[in-house]
């Protein structure tokens, strides 16, 4: 279906209002349900850092799930299946709901396997509509209105993410744990709830055509194999994903079991990057299209090897010092929104014709699911040797130099990067405004995609 052609400003949003609702209350839901409070949750029930990686990884190792999933798009369309996948999931925040209701005194085996169970089933169920969203909303919203609708987007979400954070914070502050818990998750039930319901007031897309999983497949490896730019960015994204993805969990963890500090502080210095992630958007959406990706590729490896060493330093000294560590999460949280917005920006240079959806699917599918891989391997040598919940510091300060090392190391890749601008459409993300790594999985949208003939890469060496 070709997309209207009227100009930006002669489109209105008010049919889409309701996908305004959804980005509100579905923040309320992950940035519970997959955010620091789960982290906090999963440590108060005794979880091991392999425990907490591995309950932190399931988001991103479902990426390939919903890339099957889009199969199944053509039988049932758009809405019914993000509606199955974002109804069942809510029926997961029970189990949390439960162990944070029965507040147990002395937590059992059990209790930490269920939530690591449900926490599956969530990303999981989430996996299995998400796959529909991003195109389900560029079918139904017009071209040159799609960039307003997911700024504005954006700007729900994180208004809602700051918001339940900041919600946290007090309930841990005036609450006992598990009482605090237990209101936390209802508030991220009530969301879930709330933006399924706005989810089935949005008109639906017309069906897509059948899409060969077969092709996508086949061609897939071939793709990734093969020498030029792309597989040069598609490498250095995945060794960023690796080095990334685990720090927020583990940083709170270490707060929580070895320097002792309290939930609600925690969840303050998670603010903190929230709100770094949010500001540093604002600030490079008006910068990158004049000057290009490159230099904010250079700056979010510089911010990020900082926040590595800053960490190896506190880890070294055993410095936790507020001012100290809510700079250094305001620096995280700009380092990754610094880093995707140059990704959303130079990804489609080398994303062009019928191979476009392919080529970024791919890319985030193989990102996100390597991100996902690396929590699991650190939270094994992170593991604490006592009985109860603790942490390998030796091996927390191994991790934050091999952050450092592999931001170096990919330093020296930058100037090596297409530096000719595009006039491509651009990439619109929803929810990449302060959960910048995490969004990654939205990139997977292979409606469209009509594989052709091979032909040799013209890529470039």
């Amino acid at each position: 279906m070709s997309a209207p052609t009227e100009t930006d400003s002669a489109v209105s949003l008010r049919p889409f209002r309701m996908g305004f609702a959804f980005g509100f209350f579905n923040a309320m839901t992950w940035q519970v349900a997959l955010g620091t409070p789960l982290v906090l949750l999963a440590e108060t029930l005794g979880a091991t850092a392999f425990q907490v990686g591995l309950m932190y990884s399931f988001l991103f190792l479902m990426t390939p799930v919903q890339v099957l999933s889009t199969a199944l798009l053509p039988r049932f369309g758009y809405r019914r299946l993000m509606l199955f996948g974002w109804g069942t999931r809510a029926v997961c925040l029970l189990v949390p709901i439960y162990l944070a209701w029965i507040s147990p005194p002395e937590p059992q085996t059990w209790h930490i396997h269920a939530l690591i169970g449900s926490i599956f089933f969530f990303a999981l169920l989430r996996a299995i509509g998400n796959c529909a969203f991003i195109p389900w909303m560029y079918s139904i919203i017009p071209e040159r209105a799609r960039g307003r609708y997911f700024a504005n987007e954006q700007i729900f979400s994180g208004t809602a993410g700051v918001g339940t954070l900041l919600f946290c914070s007090l309930t841990f502050w005036k609450l006992d744990l598990f009482p605090a818990f237990f209101w936390q998750y209802l508030v991220a039930l009530s969301g879930a709830l709330l933006s399924w319901y706005a989810l089935s007031k949005l008109q639906d897309g017309p069906k897509p055509d059948p899409i060969d999983l077969r092709m996508v497949l086949r061609e897939s490896p071939r793709l990734c194999a093969r020498p030029g730019h792309y597989r040069r960015f598609l490498t250095m994204s995945v060794a960023y994903a690796a080095a990334s993805a685990p720090v927020a969990a583990f940083c709170a963890y270490y707060l929580r079991v070895e320097a002792g500090l309290g939930a609600a502080l925690i969840i303050v210095f998670t603010m903190m990057q929230y709100l770094g992630a949010i500001g540093g958007s604002f600030v490079i959406r008006g910068l990158i299209d004049r000057t290009g990706p490159r230099r904010f590729f250079t700056a979010a490896l510089l911010l990020h090897a900082a926040v590595g060493l800053a960490w190896w330093g506190i880890l070294h000294t055993g410095a936790t010092g507020t001012a100290l560590l809510l700079t250094v999460y305001l620096l995280l949280g700009t380092a990754a929104s610094t880093w995707m917005a140059a990704n959303l920006n130079y990804l489609p240079r080398l994303c062009s014709g019928s191979d476009r959806p392919l080529r970024v699917s791919v890319h985030g599918a193989v990102t996100a699911f390597m991100g996902g891989v690396s929590p699991i391997v650190w939270g094994f040598f992170l593991r604490g040797s006592a009985d109860s919940p603790s942490m390998n510091v030796a091996a927390f300060e191994m991790f934050f130099l091999f952050v450092i090392a592999v931001q170096l190391a990919l330093l020296f890749q930058v100037p090596r990067l297409l530096a000719v601008p595009t006039d491509a459409e651009p990439i619109h993300l929803a929810g990449a405004l302060g959960r910048p790594v995490r969004s990654l999985g939205f990139l997977v949208n292979l409606v469209g995609y009509r594989p052709k003939e091979r032909k040799p890469d013209k890529d470039g060496p």
